[in-house]
């Protein structure tokens, strides 16, 4: 059984190997390096598709087995094994991966239609308030400007009145020093 199949298991293997760890700490660490998880902290496609055995699909034997060559201090330190499918045919091997990478890209497509969907409602959000909140600036201001012309309009009769009650003074300054004139013609 792999680590990908059971981590939880495969990784507490480890941890009893090297010191005794919780299950709690051991449950943590395995949800916590998800392949999800480490898919989103990276930008190449380093954790790509996490299948055990894949590069039986993707390799044919004359490539697998020169690669188990030319790392084979490694395979031997890790014990791997290099047993390749005799009868994949290059064809075969690139078709597989065209298949995966196919598969890959429309999940890319799918997740970039969806980040783009949630910025445009985001983006839609954002502006309802941002025209709700200029349209809450445009009534305050709106009742500034219709208070200032009820009080231009109130200054303006004032003016008005004051100019009249100014004009029947003047007239009755004139008619009092009439009115004074002559009394002082009569005595």
């Amino acid at each position: 059984m792999s680590i990908v199949q059971d981590p939880i298991r495969q990784l507490s293997l480890v941890c009893d190997a090297l010191r005794p760890a919780s299950v709690e700490a051991v449950q943590f660490a395995a949800h916590a390096n998800t392949l999800e998880k480490q898919r989103s902290m990276v930008a190449n496609q380093h954790f790509w598709q996490g299948q055990p055995n894949l590069w039986k699909q993707l390799l044919t034997a004359r490539a697998a087995l020169r690669m188990a060559e030319d790392h084979k201090p490694f395979f031997e330190t890790f014990g791997y094994a290099c047993n390749p499918d005799c009868n994949l045919t290059d064809q075969d091997a690139d078709a597989n991966w065209y298949a995966l990478e196919f598969a890959s890209l429309k999940e890319e497509c799918r997740l970039a239609r969806s980040q783009v969907l949630k910025l445009q409602e985001e983006l839609r959000a954002s502006d309802l308030a941002e025209l709700r909140a200029a349209l809450g600036l445009l009534a305050e201001r709106e009742g500034a400007v219709s208070y200032t012309l009820a009080l231009l309009r109130v200054a303006g009769k004032a003016q008005r009145l004051t100019g009249r009650l100014l004009g029947r003074l003047q007239k009755m300054l004139r008619l009092g020093g009439r009115a004074t004139e002559s009394r002082d013609h009569n005595e």
